[in-house]
């Protein structure tokens, strides 16, 4: 399966069962190709095209469609290998948080977001959280409450990784956490529709490398 990812035999079938996908990689593709002689001298070593590509796609109007099949590809190892067609994003996507990150050191990284809807976090007596998607944050309080006040979170994380080079948006400061680390969620005295997420240190991932390795 590696095999197919790199010479993007999954990319062309997936794209041809969704022009949406489609429109939105080689427009990400477009981008890139204009901003990546700016950002190459700052990328990691491994760092390639479609891992830039990746990012922009995720930035762009597909991440609520994309983190809707995440999730529910999540749930098992079959859902994943047989119905989840966003396979060559989420890997490129995943390994180009990877490369990107860099070890907080035990001091977690603040960062906010705000939501138009409520949502219940507190969902386990222990108040363990996992996102199971890809969740978009912002540095900035401030960005974050634009986006929505019903439920507003601080996240204090380890695993996030700042974006906005890779952004149409940059003034939106975002910060990209890939779903795999766990939080605690604690809900704010103050006010019941805000929580402070704060990592276990733990992270934790369904998908395994499915597609990848062929097992769980």
């Amino acid at each position: 399966m590696k095999d197919q990812l790199k010479s993007q035999e999954i990319l062309k079938h997936e794209m041809s069962g969704s022009k949406h996908f489609q429109r939105s990689w080689r427009e990400a593709e477009k981008r890139w190709n204009l901003k990546k002689n700016e950002l190459a001298p700052n990328l990691p070593e491994g760092f390639t095209d479609h891992h830039g590509i990746a990012i922009m796609v995720f930035t762009g109007s597909i991440r609520e469609s994309f983190n809707r099949a995440v999730k529910s590809a999540g749930k098992s190892y079959k859902s994943y290998r047989e119905e989840f067609n966003y396979k060559y994003l989420h890997y490129y996507l995943t390994v180009a948080l990877q490369l990107l990150y860099k070890d907080c050191g035990g001091e977690h990284h603040v960062s906010y977001r705000g939501f138009p809807k409520d949502v219940h976090w507190m969902s386990t007596e222990s108040g363990l959280v996992k996102f199971g998607h890809f969740l978009h944050t912002s540095s900035s309080e401030w960005i974050a409450h634009e986006m929505g006040n019903a439920s507003f979170i601080t996240v204090y994380g380890c695993s996030g990784v700042p974006v906005h080079n890779f952004s149409d948006y940059p003034e939106e400061e975002e910060v990209v956490f890939p779903g795999y680390e766990i939080f605690t969620a604690t809900q704010v005295e103050e006010d019941p529709k805000e929580f402070s997420l704060v990592s276990t240190g733990k992270w934790c991932s369904n998908f395994n490398c499915a597609l990848v390795q062929g097992k769980r």
